[in-house]
């Protein structure tokens, strides 16, 4: 069990570089990854044999919900920027719109150039 949690900790850590990175593609490849994984440590279900690992295990898991946590907020930031700049491009496409319908031409402003 420590193992698995030592690999999904590693994986964890490379979505957070791909995530800073803004390599989204690469982010979802470590996701799958980590799926993986949990799948398999859900199936096993079971507890270390003593305490040392149970305590290992339970630092482990507090990293990678840190991880979680960051890498949240980067996804979150980054549709944040994503979103600004579809809305500044509705804004622009409503304002070429509006401006070759007020063209006296018969032609699409957009075409005249």
């Amino acid at each position: 069990m420590v193992e698995s949690l030592q690999y999904l900790l590693s994986l964890t850590a490379q979505a957070r570089r791909s995530a800073r990175a803004g390599d989204f593609h690469g982010l979802q490849g470590f996701i799958d990854q980590r799926e993986e994984v949990l799948k398999k440590l859900g199936s096993s279900c079971q507890r270390p044999p003593n305490d040392v690992q149970d305590e290992l295990a339970r630092e482990l898991s507090l990293c990678i919900e840190q991880l979680d946590r960051e890498i949240v907020g980067l996804v979150r930031e980054e549709m944040k920027h994503q979103s600004q700049d579809i809305l500044e491009i509705t804004t622009k496409l409503r304002v070429l719109a509006t401006y070759s319908k007020g063209l006296s031409n018969t032609r699409r402003f957009d075409t005249m150039l």
